[in-house]
């Protein structure tokens, strides 16, 4: 299917979206992760192509707060799912909140669910005059996630060029192209640089280089995937939880320097007896000592984050155990019970039937049996239109047979039976 085709088809596909789970992939699946820094435009680019409604955010405010998986509209016989993932400098969560939020996912998609990513689109806003704190952060910790190896799969994409002038646009472009810390290494590596034009088009354009049949990219296992799931590896032993804990120690030391700069200042205005100085000082110093402990606690997150992550792993496949094990009493029982009702049907169905027939009384009632009398067969008589009967004596009882009926026939359907006694 064409990027055309694709982008002109109702979202009602003849291939039911209800038949597709992403929590049980096929080996055709696809998936790619949208990356990038907060506000670059990831919800935005997903809502173009997913058939299901994407939050997007407004301004620098992080609209995405945890991974969150997204089935592409009319995507064919092939399921096509959009990763969404939260920025490194995310509005509401520390920078290691989001990087245990996007290692789970991509430990328990690659470990339990054998999902490996197709590839990885990672957003940049082409409006940034300069790559800043922020940015460089994310693209450090994005390179660490991924890995060498992987890098060939990456398309570095540019957002927002409806914002700004096509000479600006380019220069920038070549900037972030040409300058070995910024994307030179990656393009290096193998990623494409592509243009978002911010409409389905241009969005299904970049899908399909992963996903179109005509695509010669081939999966590959991210670094972090391959250190936590195959190596064991705590997170904060992991090529990102490393560079992630000397970010933070360097922002520590950063702050750090600041805060005794703002002590410094606060003795010569205490000395000068500055007090309105003094106060503002007071109140810097307190936000500086926020930020250290904020950090400090990010740091101790870091290292303890994914024993918590374990632990709870654990419960999952115990209480998994436990369910089985009910399970398999319950399945067991039932087993039992029915071996033993077929036991009973099997020694109802060998028991010796009796040779004697029940006899039956005028109002259909069986009653007992009389003991066994010698029968004595009478001359046939043979009526008009009817056919031929005959008289049958045992004991005191007489029968009447109809045509082609036995004596126990006879008894059975209750022609006629009467005492002879009675008769005299």
């Amino acid at each position: 299917m064409s990027v055309m085709e694709r982008s002109s088809t109702p979202s009602q596909s003849k291939y039911p979206l209800q038949d597709r789970d992403p929590t049980k992939p096929q080996v055709s699946d696809v998936y790619i992760a949208i990356m990038g820094v907060t506000g670059a435009g990831k919800s935005t680019f997903i809502s173009h192509l997913a058939d299901s409604h994407v939050p997007v955010g407004s301004g620098l405010h992080a609209c995405t707060q945890d991974v969150a998986v997204y089935q592409c509209k009319s995507s064919g016989p092939v399921n096509i799912w959009l990763v969404d993932t939260p920025g490194f400098d995310d509005t509401h969560r520390s920078d290691t909140d989001v990087l245990r939020e996007i290692a789970n996912w991509l430990m328990e998609s690659f470990s339990s669910k054998k999902v490996i990513l197709n590839g990885i689109i990672y957003l940049h806003r082409i409006t940034d005059i300069r790559m800043q704190g922020s940015a460089m952060k994310n693209l450090f910790m994005f390179k660490k996630i991924c890995g060498p190896d992987a890098l060939k799969n990456v398309i570095l994409a540019t957002t927002m060029w409806e914002k700004v002038s096509q000479e600006d646009g380019e220069r920038r472009e070549q900037e972030l192209e040409r300058t070995s810390d910024f994307w030179g290494e990656i393009i290096m590596r193998g990623a494409l640089v592509k243009r978002h034009q911010n409409n389905p088009i241009s969005a299904w354009s970049l899908v399909d280089i992963f996903a179109s049949k005509s695509s010669t990219k081939r999966k590959a296992v991210l670094t972090i995937q391959q250190e936590m799931v195959v190596q064991h590896k705590p997170l904060d032993k992991t090529d990102a939880g490393i560079e992630l804990e000397n970010s933070l120690v360097r922002e520590r030391e950063k702050w750090s320097r600041e805060l005794e700069r703002t002590r410094d200042d606060m003795r010569e205005a205490l000395a000068a007896k500055d007090k309105e100085s003094l106060e503002q000082l007071r109140e810097t110093e307190a936000k500086l000592n926020k930020k250290i402990v904020e950090i400090e606690r990010a740091r101790e997150e870091l290292k303890i984050g994914m024993q918590q992550q374990y632990e709870n792993q654990i419960s999952k496949l115990q209480a998994s155990l436990d369910k089985q094990t009910l399970d398999g009493e319950h399945t067991k029982k039932k087993l039992q019970e029915m071996e033993q009702t077929l036991d009973e049907m099997q020694a109802e169905t060998n028991e010796p039937e009796s040779s004697d027939t029940p006899d039956y009384d005028s109002d259909d009632k069986p009653f007992p049996l009389a003991a066994p009398q010698h029968i004595i067969e009478g001359e046939s008589y043979k009526r008009p239109h009817t056919g031929e009967y005959n008289l049958s004596i045992s004991g005191n009882r007489y029968f009447f047979c109809g045509p082609n009926q036995s004596i126990n026939q006879s008894i059975k359907v209750q022609l006629t039976c009467c005492s002879l006694t009675s008769c005299v």
